[in-house]
Formats: structure tokens, sequence, C-alpha cells
């Protein structure tokens, strides 16, 4: 067995499907050698290649340490293909330790990086927008205060689905409403105590959150033993659920729980309403189920989260320090890209047209890379500074970085950073009435020493 440095990650569902990728990452050229028997997988090159003689499929080598095996998505053709992997000595990567750009190498960044891995890993359609926001967000450099740790716990529940147990006691409905909610029969629901002997548990979506849903049997004394054990375990995760719902109707008293229940719900209101609960529905006929499941959603992820537009702290890698560094060098690979942007204008034109039209580059600059104003407040000074950089190098006009920093400043809350109002006012200030791109140098050389940036 070869002993090669590299790892391997199974990157698409545990299930049949048209085509599956095996992610290599570490030293991959002598793995991708030893299954394809070819040596020209360069960085960026892909090909259709025979995978071990077991299949034939696409390979890509993405970059120097991660290259992608593509076979079919047959699982035994998968199993056989991993297999082999593990007999030259590729070892399976741990998800929760791998770097975040070796999984997602497409990612512009590391925040980037961790915002894919939320949304592959996400339950909920309500994640992906707020999700989405992030990037933008933490770019800003955010400080994390209690209230955005304690938001971020309950927000956290639309990547991890949370518990909700329905408990209460026999023939009061709970399958009833678990099959409503599921859109199938995933317990048996008929008009006789203690038909559901055995707790039955599922995935449901309720008004875009997916939540493990725990439908118990009836709480009530019992001879039978799968009952009693079944009774057992609803109490244990009564005692563990993120919300847990008591039921009951117009015939049967509250159930005595572990614990005081999130929310009482009074079934059957279509034949006896009952005043003593948070909520009246008739889960037969469909009255007052949406307002229930809007209720249990809110409970658990209020509005106010959703809208919030703060930080989520959806991973802790998130307050790590080299995500920090990589945010900070990323701004000057940001205004590299911008730099390409403005290459394509006339360097040594002043006409007004021009200068908007380096406005408008700008603005397609932060379109692009989809930075919001919270985003350019953080990274206002970094841009400014490097634009005069740029300037100093002679590789764009003053004009024009004169025009982008006109751009942040447009972008700006006035009062978001004072040390970028300085800087600003000063840049404005190196311009006189002679040729700018002779004269102007030595003062902004000068504005960039007393700011500590040369």
């Amino acid at each position: 067995m070869a002993d090669f440095l590299c790892s391997f990650l199974y990157t698409t569902p545990n299930r049949p499907g048209a085509i599956a990728i095996i992610q290599l990452i570490g030293d991959v050229e002598p793995v991708l050698r030893a299954v394809t028997g070819r040596d020209a997988w360069r960085p960026g090159s892909t090909g259709l290649a025979d995978l071990a003689g077991i299949d034939r499929g696409m390979v890509a080598r993405i970059a120097d340490d991660v290259a992608q095996l593509m076979p079919h998505g047959g699982m035994r053709v998968v199993q056989r293909l991993i297999a082999r992997l593990v007999e030259l000595g590729v070892t399976p990567a741990d998800v929760r330790s791998i770097d975040p750009r070796k999984r997602y190498p497409e990612a512009d960044d590391d925040v980037e990086a961790i915002v894919l891995h939320a949304l592959a890993r996400a339950r909920s359609p309500l994640a992906i927008d707020l999700l989405l926001r992030q990037r933008g967000i933490w770019r800003s450099r955010p400080v994390i205060a209690d209230p955005d740790c304690a938001r971020s716990a309950r927000l956290n529940r639309l990547i991890d689905p949370p518990s909700v147990v329905l408990a209460g006691p026999p023939n009061v409905g709970k399958s009833t409403l678990s099959n409503a909610l599921l859109g199938r029969s995933m317990s048996i629901a008929l008009d006789l105590p203690g038909t559901t002997r055995d707790y039955v548990t599922g995935r449901v979506e309720l008004a875009g959150l997916i939540v493990n849903w725990h439908d118990t049997p009836g709480l009530r004394e019992s001879g039978d033993a799968i009952e009693l054990q079944a009774i057992e375990i609803a109490r244990r995760l009564m005692d563990s659920a993120d919300l847990l719902i008591a039921m009951t109707d117009y015939e049967h008293n509250w159930p005595e729980l572990m614990r005081e229940p999130d929310l009482k719900v009074a079934n059957k209101a279509d034949i006896r309403a009952r005043e003593d609960a948070d909520l009246a529905i008739s889960a037969t006929a469909g009255a007052g189920v949406a307002e229930f499941v809007k209720r249990v959603r809110d409970t658990l992820v209020p509005p106010a989260d959703l809208a919030h537009d703060g930080p989520w702290l959806f991973d802790e890698r998130l307050l790590s320090p080299t995500v920090e560094a990589a945010i900070v060098t990323d701004s000057a690979r940001l205004v590299e890209d911008l730099m390409k942007r403005l290459a394509a204008l006339e360097r040594s034109t002043r006409s007004y047209p021009l200068w908007n039209l380096t406005y408008d580059r700008f603005n397609e600059w932060t379109e692009a890379h989809s930075i919001n104003r919270e985003v350019l407040e953080g990274m206002a000074m970094d841009v400014a500074r490097m634009l005069a950089k740029e300037f100093l190098a002679g590789r764009i006009a003053y004009w024009a970085a004169d025009a982008c920093i006109n751009a942040v400043m447009v972008g700006m809350d006035w009062s978001a950073d004072t040390e970028f109002w300085a800087f600003f006012e000063a840049f404005e200030a190196s311009e006189v009435d002679q040729d700018p791109d002779v004269t102007a140098p030595e003062t902004i050389r000068a504005l960039l020493r007393k700011y500590g940036y040369e």
C-alpha cells in the first residue's frame, strides 16, 4: 500500500444518482496517477479517464492540492472506487477539521467557503437568503456581542433542525395532526385510545423551517411492554425538546409533562372549543393548522431574528484569526480586480464621461462581489489607500483613483469612518490646477505616510 499524504471526501448524497463526486485533498498528483494511469494532470486540467478499471469518468485537478473524481453515481461503483482509494492509502477526510477553502475551492475567500459549507448543510429553505447575505456582513469585520450570540443560537435552527415533541393523552388527534403536516400517514390514526403504541418521528417543513417532529404515544398507564418503552423514550424526548407542545381536546385534561409546555394546543375545535389553550385547531378539518404552523416556526425562529441585518455566527470558524487575515488579504485581491476593470479605460483622458464611466466600473465591481454598504464601510480605508498606491505606481491615473474613492464615499454612511473622511478630504486637496499626475504624487505619499500606509 502506498503512503499518500492525501484524503478523500464523498461530496454527493449517499444514494444513487447520475454522477458522484469524490474530492481528493492533499498530495493529489500520485493518487491521480495511480487511479488513472496518467501523468498529465496539471492544475486546471480536466479530462475523461479510466478510474482504476472500475469505471470511466471525468477527472478535474482544480488546484495543486485539490482534485475531483466523477464516476457514475451507482452506489456499487462509488463503493468500489472508495475501496480502491483506501487500498492506495488515501484516508477519509475529517469533515470537521478540513480547511473550507479545500472543500470549496471555487470560493473567493474563507468567509465564502464557510458560507458554502453552511448552505450545503442547511436543511431549512429560510436559511438560504440569510446565509447569502452573511458573506457581505462578515467581510465588514463585525464585533460580536452577547445579543448576536443569542440570536445566532436561534438562527442555527435553520441549519440543524430543532426537535419538536407533540405530547398528550390518547385519542386527542396527535397522529391526525402529524399526518396532516407530513402529507402522508406516518402513524395510525383511529378513534381508539392508545392506537399509536410507538413514538413516530419524521422531518416536517413548517413555513420554511425544517424540524424533527416527534409524535409520541398517548401518555397513560399501560401494561404493554412495547408501549411502556415508547412512553419512556417519549419522556426523554420531551426533556430535551427545543419545543414541547401539549395537545388535548374538550374531553380530556391537559397532560402531566416533565416540564411546562412551550405551546398548549386544543384540538377538535370544530366540535367544541376550550378557553385554556394558546391555540385552537381542528386537525381533521384543517381549521387553524396554518396558524399553528406559523406559531411553531415563529417561536423557534422569531421573525425579528430573520429580519435582523446583523452578523449570524453560524460557524465558529468565522471568529478564527486565519479568517480575519484572509478578509484583509482579500481587500487587496478585490482592488486588484477593480484595477483590471479600470485598465480597459483610457488612462490619460480626464473628460467627464470617462470619469463617469470609471464610477460605473466601480459600481459593477461592488455588484460582482456582493459588496453592500456594510462591507464597503468595513473596507473603505483599505480601498482608498490601495487606490492611492495604484496611482503612485502609475497603474491608474489620478482621476480614476479619485472617481473610485468618490464612489466609496457615496456608498457610505457619513459617520461611518472618520479616518476615511480625513483621508478622502486630503486626497481631494492634493489635486492642483496643473496636471495632477505630475504634481500630486509627493502630496499623496505624505498622506499615506501620515496614516501609516507607506
